[in-house]
């Protein structure tokens, strides 16, 4: 267990950190103790910010919560309620979720009885808006009885997360060496792919299925279960990056395919993710396959529920990646600058980076490298999508966003292994979607991949790709 302490006070010799620094010395075996040092570094919050680039000590606060099991707090009373940098941190983390359920307890070491009370009440009640479950929220005197109390609250804590944690998706495990999660992103910065590796040199073969004609893309390895790979708005089999499908591919026999009315199949596009689904089962049984897994990426993860829904008995497993359920209420607002890009005639570099990768320095230099990999197909490039068809994709979108067609009530049936995945700042579908499906999908796995955004499995290909094949299995 990993629990995250954080002092509500800035001061180097603050009594409220050597109440955290007496907690680490009691902490049992087996968990992990950890203090946060950087609250001071954070800006002030501003909706602004957060919706154009949200700054690098921001995204090390919403990780450093992500990656741990709960939250000791020790806070002073500044002015009748807590500390302005404490509630400052907080406000960063209101709508990218990452204190949503999460165990948290606090108390304040105070010099006597009856003192900072209403601090610790300014503390409950500014949790309690984001709603994490809190332990705790009596101050603890300095004195010859410190240790103990301490002692007493960090042990309800472990207790609490333990049992909410047994309740919560389950997280699977990334058995990656440092060496090659390195490995990893040198391999993927340095950009370049076979142009004879099967992901660029797969041949396209068509099949009719009533009045279209539907073009994929099939190879790997065989025999296994073939991985069908649904796309993502505006997408085609070419905006595949190969590096993720070669390194799938030695794993599972891959299935691409362009659906009704995108890329080179005929067709008209759906406006309604059901009727998405129903063109995919079509080709499905026209190619005469009696059970699939489905990876589904973004608008594809959308099909790919509703296809386990349609049709369980041809589902095995699914992979979820950046996609949501449509209808989360309180999903964090996605900023409007995404849908001007979306909905742009022609996008560039600069609309692809924006989409699809963080704003740093490493996601930019990722965002390049793969852009350059989807330009090393031997064939002549898919026709981009036409705008007939992007403005039927946008109208499935949309109603499955805003709940009319939405999986969100139904995710209780699906009985399938389900590995969802997405990526921390995701611009286009925040994570706290892939969290709101782990939650109500019985049988789910969860992994949400750092420093990433929309297209984390691509600049994740190896690590994630190793993920898909151990979940597959």
């Amino acid at each position: 267990m990993r629990i995250l302490a954080i002092s509500g006070s800035l001061q180097a010799k603050s009594t409220n950190l050597a109440l955290l620094t007496e907690a680490a010395s009691v902490v049992p075996p087996g968990v992990e103790f950890v203090l946060f040092d950087g609250l001071r570094d954070l800006p002030h919050f501003n909706l602004d910010i957060d919706a154009d680039a949200v700054p690098e000590s921001v995204l090390r606060w919403r990780q450093a919560l992500a990656g741990s099991d709960a939250v000791f707090i020790a806070s002073p009373e500044y002015g009748f309620s807590l500390p302005g940098v404490l509630k400052n941190a907080i406000d960063w983390v209101i709508g990218s979720g990452e204190l949503e359920g999460k165990v948290v307890g606090i108390t304040a070491a105070v010099p006597g009885p009856e003192r900072g009370r209403r601090g610790l009440q300014a503390l409950r009640d500014t949790l309690a808006a984001v709603r994490a479950t809190i332990v705790g929220g009596e101050p603890i005197p300095t004195g010859p009885a410190l240790e103990r109390e301490v002692a007493a609250l960090l042990q309800a804590l472990i207790e609490a997360a333990d049992n909410m944690n047994s309740a919560r998706p389950r997280f699977l495990e990334l058995p990656l060496e440092r060496r090659e999660i390195v490995q990893d992103v040198a391999t993927q910065t340095a950009g370049s792919v076979s142009e004879k590796s099967a992901a660029n040199s797969g041949r396209t073969e068509y099949v009719e299925a009533g009045p279209t004609r539907f073009a994929y893309r099939r190879f790997g390895k065989q025999p296994s279960t073939p991985l069908l790979l649904l796309q993502r708005f505006r997408g085609t089999m070419d905006h595949w990056d190969p590096l993720f499908l070669n390194l799938l591919g030695s794993k599972r026999e891959l299935i691409l395919l362009d659906n009704a009315g995108v890329g080179l199949s005929t067709g008209r596009v759906p406006e309604s993710i059901q009727g998405m689904a129903h063109d995919a089962a079509a080709f499905l049984d026209r190619m005469a396959l009696n059970q699939i897994d489905v990876l589904g990426w973004s608008m594809g993860g959308c099909v790919a529920q509703q296809l386990a829904l349609d049709r369980p008995d041809l589902v095995r497993r699914l992979v979820l990646a950046a996609t949501g359920p449509g209808g989360v209420a309180d999903a964090p607002k996605i900023p409007a600058k995404v849908f001007d890009v979306m909905l742009k005639p022609v996008n560039d570099d600069e609309d692809f980076l924006y989409l699809f990768f963080p704003e740093t320095e490493q996601g930019r230099k990722e965002g390049l490298a793969q852009l350059r990999r989807l330009e090393q197909r031997r064939e002549e490039p898919i026709p981009p999508v036409s705008s007939e068809s992007i403005m039927a994709q946008a109208k499935a979108v949309k109603a499955f966003s805003m709940g009319s067609t939405a999986t969100l009530p139904r995710l209780g049936e699906i009985a399938q292994p389900v590995l969802v995945a997405g990526g921390h700042a995701d611009v286009m579908i925040p994570a706290y979607n892939s969290f709101v499906m782990a939650q109500r999908l019985p049988n789910a796995y969860l992994i949400l991949y750092p420093n990433s955004g929309h297209a984390f499995h691509f600049q994740h290909a190896r690590s994630f790709s190793s993920q898909i094949t151990q979940f597959l299995a």
